[in-house]
């Protein structure tokens, strides 16, 4: 006999349910969106002769890429969440924002740009609340929503994002704090863009048209993907030293990282230096020799 928790499981999987996913970390979130909402929506839509292609991993983690179609990077979001009634896209403007600070200004610095900001996805699909359709948005109409709304910010407030702010169509902006505790990005700004200002085209839901389980949907992506070549270790080069390769993680993660030289013997504090320079450039770090015997590397 089925338990209580699998039947919960199968029901959300088949879009008969809906559930308030506001509070799950990151990684609880992309795993519900993944199991949950989009074998159903990328079921609907096939239906509709719209087959989304599989992508690697990397590309739904690193640039929010879910599928490909007619050759293009789009997006399917889960849009279920606590926040009120209404059908909007959930878009990310910022990382590492900065409160004193005009939004605007932050977003010159491309670090700061937020996943969908500076994402290549063409068109992003959305299940209403209701679940009774699939909307299909542009990604340049949704860009622009934010864009005005942050034009408005200006006139308003100076470019100052401290709390929430709607814009003259309905687009807001929210200043957010990630709940994922291993978030090395925690305050950001989002923004809710309402659907009826974005939207190019619309697909009604079919009941009778049902949802595969997430394993099989998986396995379906294995059968359509290429065959990889075999790939090797990559051939790191003498100065690439370990400890080099977690500081340039580190600078890319937060915009920069200091160490310590480490040794005071001339010839191989001189080493070391020379191999920090050379690492920067091959790994596109600006490298700075400090007075007190650090080094910094700036992303």
């Amino acid at each position: 006999m089925i338990d209580f928790n699998r039947m919960l499981v199968l029901l959300e999987s088949s879009g008969m349910t809906s559930a308030d996913f506001t509070g799950l970390s990151q990684d609880e979130r992309m795993a519900q969106g993944r199991d949950i909402g989009e074998p159903f929506i990328r079921a609907q839509l096939r239906a509709h002769g719209l087959d989304i292609k599989e992508v690697p991993p990397n590309l739904d983690i690193d640039q929010k890429v879910d599928g490909m179609l007619d050759g293009k990077p789009i997006q399917i979001k889960l849009r279920r969440s606590g926040r009120d009634e209404r059908n909007d896209i959930s878009y990310e403007v910022c990382r590492n924002h900065d409160r004193g600070l005009p939004l605007e200004q932050q977003l010159l610095t491309k670090r700061q740009q937020g996943r969908d900001f500076k994402g290549q996805v063409e068109k992003y699909y959305v299940m209403n609340r209701g679940e009774t359709e699939i909307y299909e948005a542009p990604a340049p109409a949704i860009k622009r929503a934010v864009l005005k709304a942050i034009a408005e910010l200006n006139r308003s407030r100076n470019g100052i994002l401290s709390r929430p702010f709607t814009s003259s169509d309905g687009t807001e902006l929210r200043p957010t704090i990630d709940r994922d505790p291993k978030s090395f990005t925690p305050y950001k700004v989002m923004a809710f863009v309402p659907v009826d200002n974005v939207v190019s085209n619309s697909y009604p839901i079919d009941p009778n048209v049902k949802a595969e389980s997430p394993l099989i949907d998986r396995q379906r992506a294995v059968r359509q993907a290429p065959a990889a070549p075999a790939a090797s270790a990559p051939r790191r080069m003498p100065f690439e030293r370990p400890e080099f390769l977690q500081h340039a993680e580190d600078a890319k993660a937060t915009g920069s990282k200091t160490f310590p030289i480490g040794s005071t013997q001339p010839r191989k504090k001189a080493e070391k230096i020379d191999d920090a320079k050379k690492f920067g450039k091959m790994h596109k770090l600006q490298v700075t020799i400090n007075p007190d015997d650090t080094i910094t590397f700036s992303a």
